[in-house]
């Protein structure tokens, strides 16, 4: 980590509606996303853009919800016009001369990872919470950046032909439904 993980932006929900685009938790998957926007927008002030704002290779992590997307995490890729992060989530950046931001994200939605995550989580009735220190702490192996690499772009491939995969399922499925329907 470059930098500490820094929380989101609380506003309240009258703020909502227009203005700078606002990463919210469900605008990426618990699997892990590379996200270049947000559906929601909030009305910010320029502090608030300065010290929220989302770049390229930004990492964020669900801080806040239930146990089972606690540490759900997302990359921030090319965005198009600036973008803040919602208080639920904690932002924070790789040191590019120690580790991959792409190999840093794959990792923290590994199963290793998460379970680490969820371990360190702090348990309430209906939510469960992190925070910076239980990210920080998350043990992740780190070798070389060429290494990294590597693997950064084996795990791609997978993650590529996978979504190939659950697409065609999905045609299938749709194209069984179908037929099942035109035969009865």
């Amino acid at each position: 980590i470059s930098e500490d993980p820094k929380n989101g932006l609380y506003k309240h929900s009258s703020a909502y509606g227009s203005g700078t685009p606002i990463l919210r938790i469900n605008d990426f998957s618990n699997d892990g996303d590379i996200v270049n926007s947000a559906i929601n927008r909030v009305i910010t002030d320029a502090s608030e853009n300065r010290l929220y704002a989302l770049r390229k290779d930004d990492i964020v992590t669900n801080r806040v919800n239930s146990l089972s997307h606690i540490g759900k995490t997302a990359l921030i890729s090319e965005l198009s016009e600036p973008m803040v992060f919602e208080s639920n989530m904690m932002r924070f950046r790789v040191d590019e001369r120690r580790a991959l931001p792409r190999y840093i994200f794959r990792l923290l939605n590994s199963p290793l990872c998460k379970k680490q995550i969820v371990g360190n989580a702090k348990r309430a009735v209906a939510q469960s919470s992190i925070n910076q220190g239980n990210l920080k702490a998350t043990l992740l192996p780190l070798p070389p950046v060429e290494v990294q690499e590597e693997i950064t772009e084996i795990l791609e491939t997978v993650v590529t032909k996978m979504s190939v995969h659950e697409r065609k399922k999905q045609s299938l499925t749709a194209l069984f439904r179908t037929l099942l329907h035109q035969l009865m």
